[in-house]
């Protein structure tokens, strides 16, 4: 997981967190993110 483009293991300990899952709670996702992600399925030839 990134924040703002820096992997969240990064972020964690310059923050001080000891786990992952403190740091996530900072993490929004916005429907405009969510709209640009292209799916993994489409890739898929079937």
């Amino acid at each position: 997981m990134f924040i703002g483009g820096v992997d969240i293991r990064i972020v964690q300990e310059l923050i001080g967190h000891n786990l992952p899952e403190t740091t996530a709670i900072y993490t929004h996702i916005t429907d405009k993110m969510k709209k640009d992600v292209k799916s993994p399925l489409d890739n898929l030839d079937i």
